[in-house]
């Protein structure tokens, strides 16, 4: 009885593994369509369509807060004091420290 219930299952096995294999293959190859033409990502340089220069320096600054977190998955409410540490700032990169501090 349980040999019959087994060799009556693995057809439906096997179909579903087909039907998902397509699945991840379609999903796949979408993923690494590109949304754009090639040739359209390649129509000038940054200063011809207007993009400003952004100075890292500038715009990466220390930063504290108070700071909360309702329930998430498996993890209590949480309330608390964060800083943003930048410690060294370069021309393509940030060295920092993001510090928590819970107190609930």
């Amino acid at each position: 009885m349980l040999w019959r219930a087994l060799n009556s299952s693995i057809p439906v096995q096997r179909s579903l593994r087909l039907a998902l294999s397509l699945t991840a293959a379609r999903a796949l190859a979408l993923a690494n369509t590109p949304i754009q033409p090639v040739a359209a990502q390649d129509a000038g340089s940054a200063e011809d369509l207007g993009v400003m220069e952004i100075n890292l320096k500038d715009a990466v600054r220390f930063n504290w807060g108070f700071q909360g977190a309702l329930q998430g998955a498996g993890t209590p409410n949480q309330a608390g004091i964060g800083a943003f540490l930048p410690i060294a700032v370069g021309e393509n990169s940030v060295f920092f420290i993001d510090a928590f501090d819970a107190f609930i």
